[in-house]
């Protein structure tokens, strides 16, 4: 941290020197220009425009010696990191054919990843993202009306014993987790945005946190639908124990649409409410694992993975607490 006293100039200008070892880091020049924004909180934002290009794009050497895991999250990193693109260099054919393989992968998994261009030895990738989720708030929406649709397909499916509904369930996960990613891109590169776009600084932590849980809430669903999906198969599932659950699925979707409202329009008593409604739940999970436990170990894994939605949903409504707290 550097400390500055302020100047005043003429009577009416207000003068602050910049650290000299940032000056040389930077490799600013005499009479350059440089643009200042204030910001949300306050603060103020210095940077020279044309330099911003510069971290925008990234260049990884690959041998394919490496795992594939870490090959894809290298990649994941530099999209993170709010790279516009990212150029893979191949060490020979064969690890060309791997990374042409891993990116393909990877377009399904983070949103807006393409490939822009490939050589005998480079794929360059881009992130060309689509402007409906160029507000935060936009892609916490999604995601938690996704949710909502997830857990009313899993009461539908489940009632009419419906196994390609409950297929399909698992696999709009990958849906979440890309909207995940791409918040985290946001979050990480908010100053990089235009000043219109930007949410409170102080809020981004939050914001990520409210992002997360919902990104494990979206796990859980998929694997009740993956649980449910085997004792559907294997007919394990009497009507009262499939009552009980559907009450309970039911019950947690009213919860996720009544904090999309809250997300929409904070009200501190919908706030103590919902919380309200939540804890009781926890106790209705309970009894339920009880009974679930006697039939099957996948019935109170499904069990378990609702009680671990609702103790996300009560992070989610303290990271929603938490933004209103910083907004006003």
């Amino acid at each position: 941290m550097y400390r500055r006293r302020v100047q005043i100039v003429g009577g009416s200008t207000y003068i602050l020197s910049l650290p000299k070892s940032w000056a040389e880091k930077v490799d600013l020049k005499e009479g350059e220009e440089l643009f200042v924004e204030e910001l949300s909180n306050q603060a103020l934002l210095i940077y020279a425009p044309e330099r911003r290009e510069h971290f925008s794009k990234a260049e990884i050497s690959f041998t394919c010696k490496e795992s594939r895991n870490f090959i894809e999250r290298t990649i994941i990193a530099q999209y993170l990191a709010g790279k516009k693109e990212i150029v893979l260099h191949a060490s020979d054919v064969e690890c060309k054919k791997t990374l042409s393989s891993i990116a393909d992968s990877l377009k399904k998994k983070v949103l807006g990843l393409e490939i822009l261009e490939e050589t005998s030895n480079d794929i360059v990738l881009g992130a060309i993202l689509d402007t409906t989720f160029s507000d935060i708030t936009h892609v916490i929406n999604s995601m938690m009306k996704t949710i909502i649709y997830m857990l009313e397909d899993l009461a539908i499916g489940l009632r009419k014993n419906d196994l390609k509904i409950i297929k399909d369930i698992y696999q709009r996960d990958d849906y979440i987790d890309r909207l995940y990613l791409y918040s985290i891109r946001y979050l990480v590169n908010i100053y990089n945005m235009p000043t219109q776009e930007r949410i409170n600084p102080s809020s981004s932590v939050h914001y990520a946190l409210a992002a997360k849980s919902l990104e494990r809430i979206g796990d859980h669903v998929s694997a009740i639908s993956k649980n449910l999906e085997v004792e559907l198969v294997q007919s394990n599932i009497n009507d009262k124990e499939k009552e009980g659950i559907l009450n309970l699925i039911n019950s947690i979707k009213d919860l996720e649409s009544q904090i999309l409202k809250l997300v929409l329009k904070f009200d501190g008593e919908l706030l103590n409410e919902i919380t309200e409604k939540a804890i009781n739940l926890m106790n209705v999970e309970s009894e339920l694992r009880a009974s679930l436990l006697k039939y099957s170990v996948n019935l109170s894994y499904v069990a378990e993975s609702l009680r671990r939605i609702i103790a996300y949903s009560i992070d989610l409504l303290e990271s929603v607490l938490d933004i209103n707290v910083l907004q006003t």
